[in-house]
């Protein structure tokens, strides 16, 4: 058993926003946070933290694993002057790195469904 203490940019302790999304085949779990909208990539037999990804600023739910597992697939949310975003993002499962971004005004029902 292990835990992960985060570095917060608030100073305050982070919410973890849904429940971790496992990759049973390569023993990863992604986690979200609210603070910085960090998406997290552990290892779970060492806990690990093998990368983060802050597409923020708030990643509001869990992450979609491709069925290759070489991708994962989630979304975010902003608010600003009383105006909420989202964003569906795509990143590499093996370091984090965006490939593809969307933004809706909207929360789509495809992204919705998907995680």
């Amino acid at each position: 058993m292990w835990s992960y203490e985060s570095n917060t940019t608030s100073g305050f302790a982070v919410a973890v926003n849904a429940a971790p999304t496992i990759d049973a085949n390569r023993d990863v779990a992604y986690i979200s946070v609210d603070d910085g909208g960090d998406l997290l990539a552990f290892d779970i037999p060492t806990g690990k933290l093998m990368w983060t990804n802050a597409p923020g600023p708030a990643s509001d739910g869990g992450a979609a694993i491709s069925a290759d597992g070489d991708h994962i697939f989630f979304y975010s949310a902003a608010t600003f002057s009383g105006s909420t975003s989202y964003n569906l993002v795509g990143a590499f499962a093996s370091n984090g790195s965006v490939f593809w971004s969307s933004r809706y005004s909207t929360v789509c029902c495809t992204c919705a469904a998907m995680l």
